[in-house]
């Protein structure tokens, strides 16, 4: 069996914070998924782009009252899925109705809108409070009609929900196979068209133009790629940043304005920050 990711754990006991730093620094270096628990943190990396120094460098940046353990361990393909157990929890918004949950997960009818997600490596479970606060946003916005891009798209969760509120296309994609892979199964899981769902980079929005464009990434990505964001958004439409920290954005908002674009609506959630902006 081949061998493709490394799982690198960070054993500490000082909480939600540091996993938050943690996810955002790694996240800027290759790392692409990650599993927060009591003992630590969990992140993933495809082997050959681990560099040792780096992930150094960044856990001992971080400010610690007791310092971290580091833990490395080699994942066969077959394992990729194990990280998520079927004690993997459901995630509930009750105020917007949402529920993202398994498909080994029994449904519940007090929920509007059920989304179906199998658990996999791509990001984008809702566990996080990026995705949470993008679920929740959307909720609020009028979809109907609109066409949706999702760019990075993880697990697809994103995109799902546009489709249930009425968006007459969504389109989405992330340029890392085992998300696409991931994202197509769970559109199916939803009886979505999962041709909707592809493995490509921003290239691939050439010629595309959308009313909601969302980008859940991270910083690094979003001011490197937001020059081919820009184009695809038409003119009045609006789009959906997050995936960085409330300390980078006037970097992001900086670049966004070069382009067109301006500030309609900031959340910010344990210092995840999503932004909403309105192409002039």
């Amino acid at each position: 069996m081949s061998i493709r990711y490394k799982k690198i754990s960070i054993l500490h006991s000082e909480g939600d914070k540091h996993n938050e730093l943690l996810i955002a620094f790694l996240a800027e270096i290759g790392y692409d998924s990650f599993e927060e628990k009591q003992s630590g943190l969990d992140a993933y990396i495809d082997k050959d782009l681990f560099d040792k120094v780096r992930l150094s460098e960044i856990v001992f940046a971080i400010e610690w009252q007791h310092p971290p353990e580091i833990k490395e361990e080699l994942l066969e393909d077959k394992n990729w899925n194990e990280a998520w157990e079927k004690s993997y929890p459901a995630v509930e918004f009750p105020e917007s109705g949402i529920r993202v949950r398994a498909p080994f997960h029994t449904p519940d009818p007090s929920f509007k809108t059920e989304i179906i997600i199998e658990p996999g490596m791509a990001f984008g479970t809702g566990h996080h409070d990026t995705t949470g606060q993008i679920l929740e946003e959307l909720g609020r916005m009028d979809l109907k009609d609109l066409d949706v891009a999702d760019a990075g798209c993880g697990s697809g969760v994103l995109a799902i929900y546009a489709a249930m509120k009425g968006a007459a296309s969504v389109f989405a994609f992330d340029n890392d196979e085992w998300a696409a892979k991931n994202a197509k199964l769970n559109f199916e899981h939803n009886n979505l068209n999962t041709e909707d769902a592809v493995m490509a980079d921003a290239t691939a929005l050439k010629d595309k133009q959308f009313d909601l464009f969302i980008a859940n990434i991270n910083r690094n990505i979003i001011l490197n790629d937001f020059h081919l964001y820009a184009p695809a958004v038409k003119n009045g439409g609006k789009i959906i940043l997050s995936g960085f920290l409330e300390t980078d954005i006037e970097m992001i908002l900086d670049k966004a304005k070069t382009h067109g674009f301006s500030k309609l609506d900031f959340q910010c959630r344990n210092s995840w920050v999503v932004l909403t902006l309105n192409k002039i």
